[in-house]
């Protein structure tokens, strides 16, 4: 929300709003674009999703780096800027190239790499490149060293030679305050900039030894002026971490790029909790052995499939807080509990732990208060310093779990028919928490393997074809379940059908944002 302490307010000598996040500071649009960019990632595994197949990569549930999450924590809800800032940024270095200097230097050239790389992500038909020297990559970004030919728009050269002739062909016809212009970072001790590189691009080094104007940067990402107090504009600051944490989002779905790009990236101490997400419906582990209340005749009833909403004896609970909302989600996908730090973290990310656990007590204060208006019954429960729900009570999410272990164990059209019908909608529909998505995806994947496998245990080939077309209705972004829906109405007579099925299909990919020619074994 607006009084989000993670949205910082520039003074009024500055301009715009922006996102702090543990290693830096960004502005509201690229704060947006990363959001955004976190969006696109969770449709391309569900569009790489292989229904049915027992051997799944678990990297396709990993949740996303803890900047991102932060990011997405402190943008949540929040309408896009009406105009971009971070052009104006490239816009405004001198056109013979800047030395930056100061505390937050290193941090800020890491800030405009990012920021640059997001403005052309948004704009497909900017091509100008942002180019990187290899040793300064390395120095700033080590963890992307090995990753950086993932990254859509960046390039690593050797030399500024190479940078020039890079750009040669872009033409001498950019203009100084357009936002398509090139970004050259380098750290090279014999910084000569070639004159191609002066019109078509804007050169940033941080060469103490090079023959260009000076902007000292502090490590908030102001410029400090030669006249005692003077700001200017805030630049983007993001350490080594954060930078490599949402170029993550940003890498193209390849194979090469999810092992390189994200596995080897460097950690913050502390810097989240990370989700535990069920494995799939025919490889899992049986249910929590303790009792569960079946639907009918249970007083307290929690439904988190679809609209979450808490029903007593029939009567919904006005549940007014968003975190207690998404505390007790978070408590029916964790049967077994959670922590205040677990919740904290998860519900704040990007804030120091110990600034927010008194948020959790005097949430789960609130909820119960708003619970004992209605009735007696326990829902929250705290037990060995552990938050989980009462035992007693009828979870919906908890009896789709346990249709899916029989279907597992039995394999039959009935049981499989019985995961479909316990899953109502998406997993907290309508709700966007940063922790939710594995989650919600893995939920969304026991049904589609009950769809196809329920699909398959036909006899009548008109039955299959509408359970697939229901399973594409489920997840429109899958691909498998699009080509098996598209070769059962082939099979059944109708070629156009099947085309137009999947054209529509392709037209949603590009109106997403995903390349329908990107490999589709990919994980983002």
């Amino acid at each position: 929300g607006v009084d989000d302490p993670r949205r910082a307010a520039d003074t009024p000598a500055n301009v715009g709003v922006g996102v702090t996040v543990p290693g830096g500071w960004l502005p509201d649009d690229a704060a947006h674009q990363i959001a955004a960019a976190a969006a696109l990632v969770w449709l391309r595994r569900r569009r790489a999703y292989q229904p049915g197949q027992p051997d799944t990569d678990a990297a396709e549930l990993t949740p996303l780096p803890a900047t991102v999450t932060a990011v997405q924590a402190a943008v949540a809800d929040q309408p896009p800027p009406a105009s971009a800032t971070t052009g104006a940024v490239l816009a405004a270095l001198p056109q013979g190239g800047v030395r930056l200097a100061g505390d937050g230097a290193a941090d800020a050239t890491r800030g405009l790499l990012v920021t640059r790389l997001l403005t052309a992500l948004r704009d497909p038909a900017d091509e100008a490149p942002v180019i990187v020297t290899r040793t300064a990559l390395t120095r700033l970004l080590p963890a992307i060293a090995d990753a950086a030919h993932a990254i859509p728009g960046l390039h690593v050269v050797d030399t500024l030679e190479q940078a020039a002739a890079l750009l040669s062909p872009l033409g001498t016809s950019a203009s100084t305050n357009h936002v398509k212009l090139s970004l050259v970072v380098t750290v090279e001790s014999a910084m000569t900039a070639p004159s191609g590189l002066i019109a078509n691009a804007r050169v940033v080094t941080l060469n103490a030894e090079a023959p260009l104007p000076v902007w000292h940067i502090d490590r908030l990402g102001y410029r400090t002026a030669p006249r005692k107090g003077q700001r200017w504009p805030r630049m983007c600051v993001l350490d080594g971490v954060a930078a490599a944490d949402l170029l993550a989002v940003l890498a193209q779905p390849t194979a090469a790029a999810a092992d390189s790009t994200t596995a080897t990236a460097p950690t913050r101490a502390n810097a989240g909790a990370q989700v535990k997400v069920p494995r799939q419906s025919s490889r899992a582990s049986p249910p929590s052995s303790r009792p569960q209340a079946e639907a009918a005749g249970c007083a307290v009833q929690l439904r988190v499939l679809g609209r979450p909403a808490l029903l007593i004896d029939g009567e919904a609970v006005t549940v007014r807080r968003s975190a207690a909302l998404q505390i007790l989600v978070f408590l029916a996908v964790h049967p077994d509990g959670a922590t205040t730090t677990q919740l904290a973290q998860a519900l704040w990310p990007g804030l120091p732990t110990h600034t927010v656990t008194g948020r959790v007590y005097t949430t789960v204060s609130d909820l119960r208060a708003a619970i004992r208006r209605i009735s007696t019954d326990g829902v929250v429960v705290h037990t060995d310093d552990r938050y989980h729900l009462d035992s007693g009570i009828d979870v919906d999410l908890w009896r789709l779990r346990r249709a899916a272990y029989r279907a597992g164990a039995t394999s039959t059209a009935r049981t499989w028919r019985a995961v479909i019908e316990a899953y109502p909608g998406d997993l907290a529909s309508g709700h966007a928490w940063p922790w939710l998505e594995p989650l919600r995806e893995a939920t969304r994947r026991i049904v589609l393997d009950a769809y196809t496998e329920a699909a398959a245990a036909q006899t009548d080939p008109r039955d299959r074809l509408r359970l697939l077309q229901e399973a594409v209705s489920v997840d429109p972004y899958n691909e498998r379940l699009h080509q098996l829906t598209a070769e059962q109405l082939d099979a059944l007579g109708n070629p156009v059908a099947a085309g137009e099925l999947m054209d529509s299909f392709e037209q949603r990919l590009h109106l997403a944002g995903i390349n329908a020619d990107d490999d589709v074994t990919s994980v983002g």
